[in-house]
């Protein structure tokens, strides 16, 4: 089976789907919410068409495919980075946000400019994308818009994957992006993107290229679950059961305005998984089912019970207490650590994305409706 791929067409849908065709565009879509506006054809069901013939090659990209080729082929020979990889890659650690630590791979200055290339070449000129449930490394998205998917919902399934980016072997890559227009067609350049992009087995995690390659990975995967979800909702006898889906990088998520049971839909991951022999195992610990009522999180936001999209209570509280403790120190001249600050000028940032309400309040709190970031940034030059 084969993926067409393009750029994603606007479709413009009402915001809940109101009959059979515009359901399934919805669920297929992944749920996404477009904007209001006259309807269109459907064309949510060509972006992941799946084929059974290979189509004819388009031989206007050849000659451009080539022009890469050669630069890869150039890099590798003048730096000789096929022997000595490691000499090309910096190791550090990071904290998690609920605990232990991430290990980062972060390439030297020349690698991460070939990467880079091939990273646009791959999205502007062949104009690859991931799968539309996939939100995450993905132009115009990120996690926003992924809790924008189940905003409405009231019921939430969170499945995480376990290793994931260790456990893209190079022979696992170069299965799925063959199986992709236009990728398919130029397996000798398929074969040197890996080599740019492996280290150790795996896909690094901390590179430009590896979260693209990841994504494209998954389309098969993103496809079978959305139509697997389907027709799990279209068996349903009560039809209350329509379940949304969204992948965030190793994060799953599955809500419902209805209750749902699941461990069906756990078992229907299991089996997609098995099935299709992905490399992905379900980390157990993970796995929860929440309610709009309860602790739930999509991608580290919370969606109320008024259906709104918060970084959360007890998030908002500390960094209401934060401002107040910094502000004061300033004025009474006992500066703080230059640190102090550069992190609250990026929670404020992410703030101002996720709630701009409560953000303008804050500002007409403590800085009379100026921005606190630009009032932040400020005290910075100082330093």
């Amino acid at each position: 089976m084969y993926f067409e791929t393009h750029y994603r067409p606007v479709a413009l849908l009402p915001n809940k789907p109101t009959n059979e065709l515009e359901m399934i565009q919805f669920i297929m879509s992944g749920g996404v919410r477009p904007q209001y506006g006259e309807a269109t054809t459907p064309k949510f069901l060509t972006h992941r068409k799946p084929m059974s013939e290979r189509p004819p090659v388009p031989l206007a990209l050849a000659q451009q495919v080539e022009l890469q080729m050669n630069y890869l082929t150039q890099f590798f020979e003048t730096t000789k980075f096929l022997e000595n990889k490691a000499n090309f890659y910096r190791q550090f650690k990071i904290p998690k946000r609920k605990g232990g630590f991430r290990t980062i791979t972060a390439p030297c200055e020349s690698l991460k400019q070939m990467q880079s290339l091939q990273k646009m070449f791959i999205e502007d000129t062949l104009k690859v994308l991931p799968h539309n449930a996939s939100h995450a490394y993905t132009k115009q998205r990120g996690i926003k818009t992924n809790a924008e998917v189940h905003q409405d919902s009231r019921y939430f399934l969170n499945i995480d994957m376990k290793d994931f980016f260790p456990s893209h072997s190079p022979e696992f890559v170069k299965q799925q992006l063959l199986k992709i227009t236009p990728l398919l067609y130029f397996p000798e350049y398929v074969t040197l993107l890996i080599e740019l992009a492996e280290f150790e087995g795996g896909l690094p995690q901390g590179t430009p290229l590896s979260p693209l390659l990841t994504n494209l990975c998954c389309v098969e995967l993103d496809y079978n679950l959305t139509t697997k979800l389907y027709h799990y909702y279209n068996q349903r006898t009560d039809h209350k059961a329509m379940i949304h889906y969204t992948r965030y990088a190793d994060d799953c998520t599955f809500s419902s305005v209805h209750h749902f049971k699941a461990h069906e839909v756990v078992e229907l991951v299991k089996e997609v998984l098995e099935d299709s022999h992905y490399p992905y195992t379900i980390h157990p610990e993970k796995t929860k089912f929440t309610t709009h009522k309860g602790k739930n999180r999509v991608t580290g936001l919370k969606i109320n019970a008024e259906n709104q999209i918060t970084v959360g209570y007890e998030e908002k509280r500390k960094l209401k207490s934060d401002i107040h403790n910094v502000l004061r120190d300033i004025e009474e001249q006992n500066y703080p650590k230059k640190e102090v600050i550069t992190q609250l000028v990026g929670w404020l940032a992410f703030l101002h994305d996720i709630e701009p309400g409560y953000y303008q309040f804050l500002c007409n709190k403590y800085a009379n409706s100026n921005s606190l970031i630009d009032t932040f940034n400020q005290i910075l030059r100082k330093y």
